[in-house]
């Protein structure tokens, strides 16, 4: 959920400028549960109730953002819809949490967090931090809030891997059409590269009789014909490794953890394509090292 925001003392935005930010209820446990660090400030304590005064936490991108020289805390901010807004204090600063599928270049969006007794949600999602197998926690999960409130509804039990696979659905299936492409590209790239060698070695054949009668070996003429080939595949090569850069960025800003860029990878993906393009080549070099030298005059 997002919201519209207003920083105390400032001019509302004109239109079209407005600042949006994430917006988050939640416990005092939460940050420790899920891992988010502390970077200034405090946390949420048990003392931040309705009848104290509202406090906030934003992350360190809000902070970046919006008072870039200076401190958060002490400042205040609140709902830029209202025509009153409700001032909230900001007391801490928090590390960044990436979301899956974000788009919105490469650092994670504003955030603000409440504490769940002064802004309660009308749903409430129970994040937990378990010891041994997630998938075995459900059903203890459920007697024990049966047990408290047999008639509290229960939408949904998920460990965090399946709540990331959900949000990147979209990417897995974008990454499976894009593979799905890429073989397709592979197979018509062999077979472009089948038929040009085959044609060369076809429009060649007197020159590869004459390099034979001559006294050539064959494994010259196999390397004469691979050559070309090979150049070819090889410039292509360097092409992709610079395109594997460039998309490997546009997925490090869609999924919240690192896409592997390192040179072993690349070196093993670039192997198979050139392994490829040397089966595509070698086939028809093979057969010009079986070419008759007399044959091959008399077809000149």
């Amino acid at each position: 959920m997002h919201r519209d925001i207003a920083i105390e003392g400032r001019s509302p935005a004109p239109p079209g400028q407005h600042f949006f930010a994430g917006f988050e209820p939640v416990s005092t446990s939460y940050f420790e549960t899920v891992g988010v660090r502390l970077k200034e400030g405090r946390l949420f304590t048990k003392a931040d109730t309705g009848n104290q005064p509202d406090v906030v936490i934003i992350n360190e991108t809000m902070a970046r953002r919006c008072w870039p020289n200076e401190s958060p805390l002490g400042k205040r901010i609140g709902d830029a819809d209202s025509a009153k807004p409700a001032w909230q204090e900001i007391v801490g600063v928090v590390t960044d949490v990436r979301f899956p599928g974000e788009l919105d270049g490469d650092e994670p969006q504003p955030q603000t967090y409440r504490p769940l007794a002064q802004d309660p949600p009308v749903f409430a999602a129970v994040e937990l931090r378990v010891a041994g197998a997630t998938e075995t926690v459900a059903p203890v999960l459920w007697r024990v809030i049966a047990g408290i409130d047999p008639e509290q509804p229960i939408h949904d039990v998920s460990t965090a891997r399946q709540l990331i696979r959900n949000g990147l659905h979209g990417v897995s299936l974008l990454g499976g059409l894009l593979a799905a492409f890429a073989a397709l590209g592979l197979t018509l790239a062999a077979i472009g590269i089948y038929g040009v060698t085959s044609y060369t070695v076809e429009q060649r054949t007197g020159e590869i009789g004459l390099r034979m009668a001559l006294g050539a070996q064959r494994g010259n003429v196999l390397w004469l014909m691979l050559r070309q080939g090979l150049g070819h595949s090889l410039l292509g090569a360097l092409l992709g490794f610079a395109g594997a850069f460039g998309v490997a960025r546009l997925l490090g800003a869609m999924i919240p953890f690192p896409i592997a860029t390192d040179a072993a990878t690349l070196a093993g993906i670039a192997f198979l394509l050139i392994a490829v393009a040397v089966l595509a080549c070698w086939l028809p070099a093979r057969r010009a090292t079986k070419v008759d030298p007399m044959e091959a005059l008399r077809y000149e």
